[in-house]
């Protein structure tokens, strides 16, 4: 729990007696006191240790050469209950701990450490332990430092009051109340590794441990941490009277709460300030917000759903986390993420249901090798799956993670690399020497993705990744990594300075020539440059074999004078007889290509690129799109590419046209090839299907079904029976039966090789039809087509059916497939009977709604 004193104020307020003065200066006597030249030999063995050196310039200290093992000196000093204890030091440290994992330290009581390391920088921990946790200061290398500390602890409270380290305030720091003793000091050696062949100066230069005796009044307290009215935890103790008492966030319950967790209601933490006698905190708490979450992973098309319970933490926190792998493999198949990032986030509230997914469809087959270092998974956002490891030290070659047997070929290793230990993850054949190393070194602390090349010349077995000093053959060293994956790479390859234009990790592969072996090409377009300089080289087998002659990279400077920021391409050419590689960059004009037309409802205004929003949109291929969906059009449109907004600069010189013959709606693409001049379009026409379900058609243009959502059909006369085949495109004036759910369908007009021809006999223009005739109708009997007992006209772009000698009265559809036919019996259904809606007698109806022997029937 935190107990914070109040002001002196509030102290006299409540009668707490300090010294039998509360305001007057604390007043100390020494317990301990050495300055320099106190020190004797009798010490050593005071602080139990004859290791000790003496002398009155460094004091009372440790300076072994090259330790094999950890050393301390410690002391405890009689301290009178509830005094305060004030330590004045002077503390002797210097050189190097030879690895982070050392630590020379000095320890105030049970937890208060101070400690440094190889990195030249102290560190201040609060758990009686050595690690960076608080920074609090660094020094040249190899030198050494006499630091002057201060530091008063209240055993009455369990507090630092003040403490100073070489002129730095660092009360803040320990400002919470500390379990433990505050009555002895200890200095030494946390040996984690090898050292290096150097003194290890480390000791006390002067010490001062002084008491300032206090007389305290104690009080009685008790928190009652309540669910409603009923009490699930109770806190009893005593502290002294002034003290401000804080409840904990959160609580484990007691009797018949045991089995449960719970955290507090309000917003801040209730606290109490103790007076004289008894005290009661009530605190209201309640359980935790729980919220599930459903993550499906699919994988090559198999779906795996895990369910998860997420949980409020005792800080009252609903935030949440799940990372998943970058890869998942199936078989001997390695599957990559779709996603770009590869963990979920967010909050949740009580009874939240999330869910998420994540899809493995790219396979990627030049991973031979991928393992991730974590045995469960975690929530770092930084790690794939969300965890990280590590390699442990290995005093064996043929040991950490087996990666197996590989092919000959050329291979890139990385891996996600997250602690700056400067070691190495290296990958070897059983004993022998490291054939890549990535990780970090004195020079390089960067983490995070590093990669290296190798190559085998034959299959090779027992191939194993180490934990190794940097740039070392030594595999006695842990690393700390997220993942490796293993990649096999092609032979001649290209890398460099060209992560952020999508270059594949693996290198841009590069073509052989087919009449000098030696050389290489490869060409890549469409690269965004910035104004600055890339550094590229040739891979050859995984080594570098073309470079500048000192086998650095070559490089391409884009800020200089004709190049600048914009879109290239890109010319490598490699030669393994003259080692060398060559670059060539050609910039991109970056025009701009407008539509303009004569025709107004497309175009905006036309004629004239400079009135129309026409711009046509740049494709990935370098190629120029625009698109127009629904546009009436009743005659052929004419339109020409326009470069830059002006006519002077028009691309094609001949105005270009779109033949549309057929009035209607139309959707129409214009794509221009601005490497070779070529414009095409592609065009589809909207047809309405009524409620019905069923037209019949007929354009002057092929027709392509296809995806569109219509089913077409041709129809075939068999003797006087009727059939319908289903076809997916179907030639210019082909008459067709079409089915469809009501709407409106777009139907691209594309070449078709369609042989299939129709016993429907399609018209583009009014016609009348001879009675005996079948026409598709709405009638009585349903959807189907009915013999006309008189001459009838059919609507422009439609179709019927032409007398058929035996037939019924009335041809209707069967079944989901259009090859069924319903039967009427002759007499029953007759064409003979129509009147309009106004009673009126119809000698020869053509579209529209007419009474046909007393029914309502739609003639289309």
């Amino acid at each position: 729990m935190k107990r914070k004193l109040l002001l002196k104020s509030l102290l006299v307020a409540v009668g707490l007696l300090v010294g039998g003065n509360a305001w007057a200066e604390d007043t100390y006597e020494n317990v301990y006191a050495k300055a320099a030249t106190d020190w004797a030999d009798a010490d050593k063995s005071d602080w139990g240790n004859t290791t000790l050196n003496v002398d009155a310039t460094n004091g009372l200290y440790f300076n072994p050469r090259k330790p094999s093992a950890a050393y301390s000196a410690s002391k405890t000093f009689t301290i009178e209950e509830n005094a305060k204890i004030k330590y004045e030091a002077v503390w002797y440290v210097g050189s190097s701990t030879g690895r982070e994992s050392n630590y020379e330290y000095i320890q105030f009581g049970d937890k208060v450490r101070i400690s440094w390391n190889s990195n030249y920088r102290f560190y201040l921990n609060t758990n009686g332990t050595s690690s960076m946790d608080k920074s609090i200061g660094s020094k040249g290398s190899n030198t050494t430092y006499k630091k002057t500390i201060s530091i008063i602890f209240d055993t009455a409270t369990k507090k630092v009051e003040s403490f100073t380290f070489d002129g730095i305030d660092l009360s803040t720091n320990v400002a919470d109340a500390l379990d433990g003793n505050f009555n002895s000091l200890t200095f030494g050696l946390q040996r984690g590794g090898s050292t290096s062949d150097w003194g290890y100066p480390n000791g006390l230069v002067s010490l001062t441990v002084s008491q300032c005796k206090q007389t305290v009044t104690s009080a009685n307290y008790t928190i009652n941490y309540k669910l409603g009215e009923a009490i699930v935890k109770t806190v009893s103790s005593s502290s002294v009277v002034g003290a401000e008492i804080s409840a904990d966030m959160a609580i484990d319950g007691e009797g018949a709460y045991a089995s449960n967790h719970y955290v507090i209601v309000a917003d801040a933490v209730p606290s109490i300030v103790l007076t004289s006698g008894e005290n009661e905190l009530n605190v209201p708490v309640r359980a935790p917000y729980t919220a599930s979450l459903a993550v499906t992973t699919t994988v090559n098309g198999t779906a795996n759903v895990e369910d998860i319970t997420l949980t409020e933490s005792d800080t009252k926190d609903c935030s949440w986390s799940y990372a998943y792998p970058v890869y998942a493999k199936s078989g001997d198949v390695y599957y990559a993420c779709d996603a770009t990032e590869y963990v979920f986030s967010g909050t949740f509230a009580d009874g939240d249901a999330i869910e998420k997914a994540v899809t493995y469809t790219k396979a990627d087959a030049s991973i031979v090798f991928y393992k991730e270092a974590e045995s469960v998974a975690g929530k770092d956002p930084n790690c794939s799956w969300g965890g990280g490891g590590h390699v442990d030290a290995q005093n064996a070659r043929d040991r950490g993670v087996s990666v197996g047997t590989l092919p000959a070929g050329n291979y890139l290793f990385t891996a996600n690399i997250l602690g700056d230990n400067r070691r190495s993850l290296v990958i070897r054949q059983s004993t022998n020497d490291p054939m890549a190393s990535v990780g970090t070194s004195n020079e390089d602390h960067s983490t995070g993705l590093k990669s290296a090349y190798f190559a085998l010349s034959a299959e090779t077995e027992n191939l194993y990744i180490n934990g190794a000093n940097s740039g070392e053959a030594k595999t006695n060293q842990s690393e700390d990594y997220d993942y490796v994956v293993i990649r096999k790479i092609n032979e001649m390859v290209i890398v460099g300075d060209f992560a952020e234009n999508g270059w594949d990790v693996n290198g841009i592969a590069m073509t052989q020539s087919t009449e000098n072996e030696a050389e290489w090409t490869v060409v890549v377009d469409n690269f965004e440059a910035e104004a600055k300089n890339y550094e590229y080289k040739a891979l050859y087998h995984g080594t570098v074999w073309c470079g500048k002659s000192d086998g650095s990279n070559q490089n391409f400077d884009f800020s200089a004078e004709g190049y600048g920021a914009g879109t290239y391409t890109l010319t490598f050419t490699a030669n393994t007889t003259s080692k060398t590689v060559e670059m060539t960059a050609v910039k991109h004009v970056n025009n701009t290509y407008t539509v303009a037309g004569n025709n107004t409802d497309m175009f905006g205004s036309a004629w004239d690129p400079t009135k129309a929003e026409n711009d046509m949109t740049k494709n990935a291929d370098g190629t120029y799109s625009i698109t127009y969906t629904n546009v009436s059009l009743t005659e052929n449109v004419m339109f020409k590419v326009v470069q830059d907004h002006a006519w002077a600069n028009a691309w094609p010189a001949s105005d270009y046209v779109i033949g549309i013959t057929m009035s209607g709606n139309y959707d129409v693409t214009i794509n221009f090839d601005p490497s070779t001049g070529t414009v095409s379009d592609a065009v589809a026409i909207y047809k309405d299907i009524s409620a019905a379900g069923y037209a019949t058609y007929c354009t002057p243009y092929d027709l392509n079904f296809e995806g569109t959502g219509v089913t077409a059909y041709v129809a075939a006369i068999n003797g006087s029976e009727v059939s319908f085949e289903v076809v997916t495109s179907a030639k210019a004036n082909t008459g067709l039966l079409l089915k469809a759910d009501e709407g409106t369908y777009s139907l691209p007009m594309q070449e078709s090789t369609s042989t299939a021809t129709s016993a429907l006999v399609g018209v583009l223009a009014d016609t009348e039809v001879a009675a005996g005739s079948f026409v598709l109708l709405n009638g009585t009997a349903g959807v189907g087509f009915y013999k006309t007992n008189n001459a009838f006209t059919v609507g422009a772009n439609t179709a019927y059916l032409p007398a058929i000698d035996g037939a019924r009265e009335f041809i209707g559809f069967g079944d989901d497939t259009t090859t069924g036919i319903d039967a009427m019996d002759n007499g029953k259904l007759t064409m003979d009977n129509v009147y309009n809606l106004n009673g009126q007698r119809v000698v020869a109806p053509q579209k529209g709604l007419y009474i046909v022997n007393g029914k309502k029937v739609i003639l289309k």
